[in-house]
């Protein structure tokens, strides 16, 4: 028996039965129906007593150091593991998160700084969007390279650290002033990626959803998508 993410597949045939309309010929209507079908037996299907499995690998009890490579130490049992082996102890890191819920940390977030107070045209969001792109651009044209993150002191007057002047802490421990303004290339993108995040959580996007259908279909595709450029 192989378990099966249901909802990716009942995604996947709403999609493919979205591209048949039944009002366009007796073929394309065998076709919808069809697909519905399916849809209705996976929804009709039975389901059993099951957890989702942690690997090693993505467990937080993981440890990489000094270690081959596909193996590691688990803190919890307090052996060497297989970076594939699971055990009834297995947690997920604390810091790994799925789509829709940065999305809601992301709007919650921007309603409680005051972004939603007032509120903006759909071509506004998208424009916000656009402006951190841009924004990445400038900072290419400026000689930062691609993967490079550096710190701004938003508030050299108030630095924590007594020994740090004119926010050099930015630089030196930039993870010990909450004044370090992180920016760069990886920011600017992470701030687009945070707007897109605000906005499905505004309109009620299932963002997750629509990016599973899509690379989906995208593997459909023929070379460059059937373009000559």
């Amino acid at each position: 028996m192989r378990l099966i993410d249901a909802n990716y597949v009942d995604a996947s045939l709403e999609f493919y039965a979205a591209a048949h309309s039944p009002v366009e010929g007796k073929k394309e209507k065998i076709i919808y129906d069809t697909l519905q079908s399916c849809r209705k037996i996976l929804g009709n299907a039975p389901t059993i007593d099951a957890v989702p499995v942690v690997r090693c690998k993505e467990c937080e009890y993981y440890n990489t150091t000094g270690c081959s490579e596909g193996f590691g130490w688990c803190e919890s049992m307090d052996r060497g593991v297989s970076e594939d082996f699971y055990c009834a102890n297995g947690a997920g890191r604390r810091n790994s998160m799925r789509i829709n819920d940065m999305v809601k940390e992301a709007h919650e977030t921007a309603k409680s700084k005051g972004w939603w107070d007032e509120e903006k045209s759909f071509g506004e969001v998208i424009a916000l969007m656009h402006s951190e792109l841009s924004e990445a651009l400038e900072e290419s044209r400026a000689g930062i390279y691609y993967n490079v993150t550096y710190y701004e002191c938003k508030n050299p007057q108030a630095c924590p650290d007594d020994q740090c002047v004119y926010g050099n802490c930015c630089s030196d421990s930039p993870n010990k002033c909450r004044f370090a303004k992180p920016c760069g290339i990886p920011s600017e993108l992470a701030d687009c990626v945070i707007r897109i995040f605000d906005a499905c959580g505004r309109y009620g996007i299932d963002l997750e959803q629509a990016i599973r259908v899509k690379m989906e279909y995208n593997k459909s595709r023929p070379y460059k998508h059937g373009k000559k450029i």
